[in-house]
């Protein structure tokens, strides 16, 4: 998924059971779900949280994060309470808090000059010694 704003998890769904070379009948049986169910998933930009769980468990990835992952991105929201000053109220982000999916869509920003690594500390709140620890990686 190049772009963190826009999540088809159905698409994602589909790719994942693509990559993997899973036939339908195959994926029907062991996720015990009708065809109807699965072609509706694949083609459903949201699916019920149950049913997500089911695929992560199925695949053995946490397809949560990537909507952890926008938030943080895009809504600064971190899951720690602000820090409230008398000016400003600021969001920290604690720095485990970054995934894999997070770190790659930030540098591939750097990397196609969409953002200078400046304007990506400001942006998206991410010390600077992190964002140049992921550089040098």
């Amino acid at each position: 998924m190049e772009n963190l704003r826009d999540i088809h998890i159905g698409n994602l769904l589909q790719e994942c059971v693509n990559n993997e070379g899973i036939k339908s009948n195959d994926l029907i049986r062991k996720m015990k779900i009708s065809k109807h169910k699965l072609m509706a998933t694949f083609a459903s930009k949201s699916i019920e949280t149950e049913d997500l769980l089911k695929w992560s468990k199925f695949f053995n990835i946490d397809f949560f994060r990537l909507y952890s992952g926008h938030l943080i991105l895009h809504h600064g929201i971190s899951g720690i309470a602000p820090k409230k000053t008398e000016k400003t109220t600021k969001i920290h982000i604690r720095k485990n808090v970054y995934t894999l999916e997070i770190k790659q869509f930030v540098l591939s920003q750097i990397e196609s000059n969409e953002l200078s690594i400046t304007d990506a500390i400001s942006k998206y709140n991410i010390p600077k010694s992190t964002i140049y620890k992921w550089v040098r990686q």
